[in-house]
């Protein structure tokens, strides 16, 4: 079979954006398309031979996104990994006469099995507030998915590519189970192995850290660095080319102009705060939070909780600084509406009945409310346990135990807390529904909890201080045009200069920039720039959450790394400390050779003992496996040479080597060594990819 055999490797066409022996003004019309990557038939890469073309890879990728409306760079990088892996899965399924038929889908997408049903499926229609899949929404689909009138063109391309992610999933489940299956492990494997993880040895060893010989005893070349390189190949090996940048960042503040004019405007706003008939509107017009909650005095800020609590109810506390969880800092005014004692926990017990945006729903929610007085019913007079209805309601039933009145949903919350009378049952409506509950136990300790009212303004950089910084960084690219005049001159200013590594050519992420449009600019214009240039123009990056320029970049192409082996200068931080630690293990070997004593003497290091130590259980060497590997390849008696392992250098002496326990349940050691063998196999898809021949361009069209 193909899985389980070699790989196919198939032939693969050069990418051509022209199609020759067409007319000569036809020609040059599809010349100048491919020019700009914008040609209707043009090819974003090649599948094992098979081409992409760019319009077929844009309208699937439309559908198969839906109304998501993520990152666009992110959304494009994972339908691209998407088609590789739908490509290649689809093709290693047709050797081995694997496929996914009419009938089979069908059952994957609403079928009687529920345990049959995709979880692509399953995850894509989840419903929130049930906690269920659900089954009917996705038959109704079915049933009008052809129907123009019902579902629209975008409906009906983000359901069929729904579809192919149902299959691609199925198949790949298929072609794992061949996998899965093909493995075998007989009696005399599982023993030999057992014995090789359980069999224990005692030694005697050294440990000398690697600083006892210092880095300027050993010199690592770059020859050296290659050759390891080479016999590591598999490790570091890239498929794409890459580029390293250092650039310099003009990052944008709040002036101090700044933070004093959002200070000013909140204080203009007390007056007519303190006096507001209509707290909430006030609040509502001027962009501020109004609370439903009796917070207790921990969870507010530090700089007003004593305030909030010792102030006059209707007083306004600030402006004050403040930050939120996302590190913004913000000023804001404080004014307090009321105090009273709040409960310290509550335990409630509920039935909901889901009402879909019951706000504009008035019939659904008209219907829930008379299923709730019917279960109230039920419940006080009909005396049925609230147990024997909540197993009719699945998950939407329930107890809630609540600590403090943050969490849930606000009008359950006020509900329990603040509303509902003791051991009696009624009913609230929230955005989730109409829910019958009742309060069984209140633990009330005394605390006070207020409602406080909040106004605020965070604190960003104005326009003027935004066009500040970039006329700065505009000035410094305009005055320093290579690499060594940028470099040179952002020490003498005290710049701060940051290296980005490894951008690959679809790379939308800068180290320490972020990612998005600008970063996919600055990675684009490294691929085309000579090493050591500047970047001519000044990259601004832009606060994601609050819209405002938060830093200004000017960057210096540094280097460029093939696709392949990466040469010695880029890898020589990575290796060169590999290499120097080996070759103080070589230079340990050749002076004291295998006597520990010596070794023991020299380095000022103790003699250590282990005993017991197997493949299976490190004991004092855990982490260091190739000693412990080493120490069983020994003799008794026998000293090993000097070796170069995570900690240190080690030098081990075998003293005795035991005879490992009979295995006593040899199917479970057989199922524990095929499980070990299935997870050291490369995954399914991850090895079609590394046998499969994949030409990338989409860097050329985005």
């Amino acid at each position: 079979m193909a899985l389980i055999g070699k790989i196919r490797e198939n032939s693969w066409l050069l990418i051509g954006f022209l199609a020759l022996g067409m007319g000569g003004f036809l020609f040059m019309d599809m010349c100048s398309s491919s020019q700009r990557g914008g040609g209707s038939q043009s090819s974003i890469g090649t599948i094992n031979g098979k081409k992409v073309y760019v319009n077929q890879f844009q309208n699937r990728e439309r559908g198969f996104h839906g109304n998501n409306k993520g990152d666009s760079h992110q959304n494009r990088e994972k339908f691209w990994n998407f088609l590789v892996e739908e490509s290649l899965l689809n093709e290693e399924a047709t050797a081995n006469g694997i496929g996914v038929g009419p009938q089979e889908l069908r059952a994957l997408l609403d079928g009687n099995d529920p345990f049959f049903i995709s979880p692509e499926i399953r995850q894509e229609f989840f419903n929130p507030q049930t906690g269920v899949f659900d089954k009917n929404q996705v038959t109704q689909i079915l049933s009008n998915i052809n129907d123009p009138q019902a579902y629209d063109s975008g409906v009906r391309s983000y359901w069929s590519e729904l579809e192919n992610r149902v299959i691609k999933t199925h198949l790949q489940g298929k072609l794992s189970a061949i996998v899965s299956k093909g493995m075998y492990t007989p009696t005399w494997m599982a023993q030999e192995y057992h014995a090789k993880e359980k069999t224990p040895v005692d030694f005697s060893y050294v440990k000398i850290p690697y600083s006892k010989i210092t880095d300027g005893q050993v010199e690592v070349s770059n020859d050296e660095i290659n050759t390891y390189l080479k016999n590591n190949a598999t490790q570091y090996r890239t498929k794409e080319a890459s580029t390293t940048l250092e650039y310099v960042t003009f990052d944008v503040k709040p002036s101090n102009a700044d933070s004093l004019a959002y200070r000013n405007y909140l204080k203009e706003l007390i007056p007519n705060f303190v006096t507001a008939e209509n707290d909430s509107s006030y609040i509502i017009q001027n962009d501020g939070v109004y609370s439903t909650v009796f917070t207790q005095k921990s969870a507010f800020s530090p700089a007003i909780a004593d305030t909030i609590f010792s102030a006059p109810i209707g007083s306004v506390i600030g402006p004050y600084l403040d930050k939120d969880e996302e590190n913004y800092g913000y000023y804001r005014i404080a004014k307090v509406i009321d105090r009273q004692v709040v409960p310290d926990s509550v335990e409630s017990r509920q039935i909901l009945i889901s009402v879909d945006n019951p706000a504009t729903n008035p019939d659904g929610l008209r219907k829930a409310k008379a299923t709730a007085d019917s279960l109230i019913n039920q419940l006080v007079n009909i005396k049925i346990p609230f147990d024997t209805l909540a197993l009719q309601y699945g998950a939407n039933a329930g107890k809630i135990d609540m600590r403090g009145p943050e969490g849930l949903l606000p009008a359950y919350r006020n509900h329990i807390f603040y509303k509902a009378q003791m051991n009696t049952w009624g009913t609230v409506v929230s955005q989730a529904g109409v829910h019958v509950v009742e309060v069984t136990k209140r633990i009330d300790r005394g605390a006070t909890g207020a409602r406080v009212a909040f106004i605020s303004e965070i604190i960003v950089p104005s326009e003027d201080t935004q066009k500040d910084s970039y006329q700065k960084a505009f000035n410094f690219v305009g005055e320093h045009q290579s690499y060594k005049e940028m470099k040179a001159a952002a020490l003498e200013k005290g710049y701060s200069i940051r290296k980005a590594y490894g951008l690959t050519p679809n790379g939308f992420d800068v180290e320490g920039l972020g990612a998005g449009n600008t970063a996919r600019e600055l990675v684009k214009w490294s691929h085309e720039a000579n090493v050591n240039d500047v970047s001519p123009v000044v990259y601004t990056f832009e606060d994601e959450r609050e819209f405002f320029s938060r830093a200004h970049a000017v960057a210096a192409l540094i280097e460029k790394t093939p696709a392949g082996l990466p040469n010695a200068e880029a890898m020589k931080s990575v290796v060169s400390p590999i290499i120097l630690n080996e070759k103080k293990a070589e230079m340990i070997s050749s002076k004291i050779g295998g006597d520990l004593n010596k070794a023991s003497t020299d380095y000022g290091v103790a003699v250590e003992n282990a005993t017991g130590v197997s493949l299976s259980s490190l004991g004092p060497l855990a982490g260091e496996m190739n000693v412990v590997s080493t120490a069983m390849s020994l003799q008794p008696g026998a000293t090993s040479k000097a070796i170069a392992g995570k900690d240190g250098i080690y030098i081990v002496k075998l003293t005795n080597k035991g005879t490992a326990t009979e295995a006593s349940n040899i199917p479970q050691l057989r199922r524990e060594v095929t499980g070990q063998m299935s997870r050291n196999v490369r995954s399914l898809v991850e090895g079609l990819k590394e046998n499969a021949k994949i030409a990338d361009n989409r860097s050329n069209f985005f």
